[in-house]
């Protein structure tokens, strides 16, 4: 073996540990001040950390009304809802391991207030039928998506409030990402925050915290919370627009969280993720 093949051995020994310890607890940080100098892949345009891929996620709330005797849902917002359902709901991002039991760890670590918990579901392979959604409701659904739905029965309104949280990816079915956490994981080095627009609803929203956490397999869990707004920079004009340098080992233990205000425009939030490296194959 002449030295050119042992370095680049020994360049590829580095690159292996170093993506292994971006999956243990507590051994790096979550957020990264520069980007990783080994990384291959795509060269990063200005502003952009080095990266070999990237895919956008939309997060988003739909809220409905149902009339029990018809059956008939009508499609409302955030702000038009009963008073007492105006409040955040959770939305969860990966979490491969706790969805497969219906996000219940995530669920007591984001309490909801009035609202019901129901159980998450892929959009073309789950029965989403106990919902009650109409075909009006369900077309503004997609194969694919991941929902997270609530629902609430006003006492002797003949009515239930419904609301539903919407995790969607443009470059590949949501739950088909999801569903390759099992075999695959994959290290990401930045979310770019993006709101609807630069009302006060919309920018709100960078003041709920985002928590990454991690379950074992045996339920051992930890966590670290992220705060947007502490993100922005001057120099950075879109301030619809935050750039979180959030370097992370991303597999089926790992579930990351938000909430979402109840006066967020309907456009949903946009994180377009940037992925530093991927590993495919059981492990």
């Amino acid at each position: 073996m002449n030295r050119a093949e042992q370095a680049m051995i020994r360049q590829l020994e580095t690159n292996a540990d170093a993506f292994e310890k971006y999956f243990e607890s507590g051994d790096m940080p979550l957020i990264s001040k520069t980007p990783a100098n080994h990384a291959i892949g795509n060269a990063p345009a200005k502003g952009n950390p080095v990266f070999s891929a990237q895919f956008d996620l939309s997060i988003l709330v739909k809220y409905f009304t149902r009339v029990t005797a018809t059956g008939i849902c009508t499609a409302v917002t955030g702000t038009t809802v009963d008073p007492s359902l105006r409040v955040p709901l959770p939305a969860f991002i990966f979490g491969l391991s706790d969805y497969r039991g219906g996000f219940t760890k995530a669920r007591t670590i984001f309490p909801v207030t009035n609202w019901l918990y129901q159980s998450p579901a892929i959009i073309g392979k789950d029965d989403i039928s106990y919902l009650g959604l109409d075909a009006n409701a369900m077309a503004t659904l997609q194969n694919g998506d991941l929902i997270i739905p609530y629902i609430a029965a006003a006492p002797g309104s003949g009515t239930t409030s419904i609301a539903v949280v919407i995790i969607r990816t443009t470059q590949v079915a949501y739950g088909t990402l999801l569903n390759s956490l099992t075999s695959d994981k994959f290290i990401m080095n930045m979310i770019r925050y993006t709101v609807p627009d630069t009302t006060a609803q919309s920018l709100d929203q960078f003041s709920n915290q985002i928590l990454v956490a991690k379950q074992s397999l045996f339920g051992k869990f930890d966590s670290d919370s992220i705060s947007p707004n502490s993100y922005k920079v001057p120099e950075q004009n879109q301030i619809s627009l935050i750039d979180i340098p959030l370097k992370k080992g991303i597999d089926k233990s790992i579930l990351i969280g938000t909430y979402l205000n109840n006066d967020l425009p309907s456009a949903g939030l946009l994180w377009s993720t940037f992925v530093w490296s991927v590993k495919t194959g059981n492990y």
